[in-house]
């Protein structure tokens, strides 16, 4: 199955609207643009009660993760290829097929489709861990001293982390 046809269907599974009628490249373009821009933005906005490490819960995926693997997958073939760029160039404004057809936006997209892999399950035993790990930290630091505690949380990123950890129960 085609990368068109798999985001066509991912669509028709989800309670997404469904495309009546064969949808154009511009529109599939369109959407798998939509799709991406969504996904960075849940990459941009970390969730402390993931814990301490790299994976995130799949409930943060503002689509299902086939229909953002399938997007991904649909721009990265786009992208490798000669004559499909071509016809990005003729769809989209100069100005927007100058950027989604850059070496930074290639290096962006190959990034994405890393980070896709670190969504897990709720349940998956990996979550659970760095989890367990953030409330052992917030625990560990309850029992330091003030002036310790402080330049541990000068990170305030660690320090959301450590606040999401202590109100989750062990």
């Amino acid at each position: 199955m085609g990368v068109f046809s798999r985001i066509k269907d991912t669509f028709s599974q989800k309670d997404e609207p469904s495309l009546q009628k064969t949808p154009s490249f511009a529109e599939l373009l369109e959407v798998s643009f939509n799709i991406v821009g969504d996904y960075g933005t849940a990459l941009e906005s970390p969730n402390p009660e993931d814990g301490i490490g790299a994976y995130c819960s799949e409930k943060r995926l503002p689509f299902k993760k086939e229909a953002i693997k399938g997007a991904l997958d649909m721009q990265q073939k786009i992208l490798s290829d000669p004559k499909l760029r071509e016809l990005v160039a003729k769809t989209l404004s100069k100005e927007r097929s100058d950027y989604f057809l850059s070496a930074y936006y290639a290096d962006i997209l190959k990034a994405s489709q890393t980070t896709l892999e670190w969504f897990v399950p709720e349940d998956d035993l990996r979550l659970k861990e760095q989890r367990d790990l953030a409330l052992a930290s917030a625990q560990l630091l309850d029992g330091l001293q003030p002036e310790q505690t402080l330049k541990f949380l000068d990170d305030p990123y660690m320090g959301k982390i450590l606040e999401a950890a202590r109100d989750r129960k062990p």
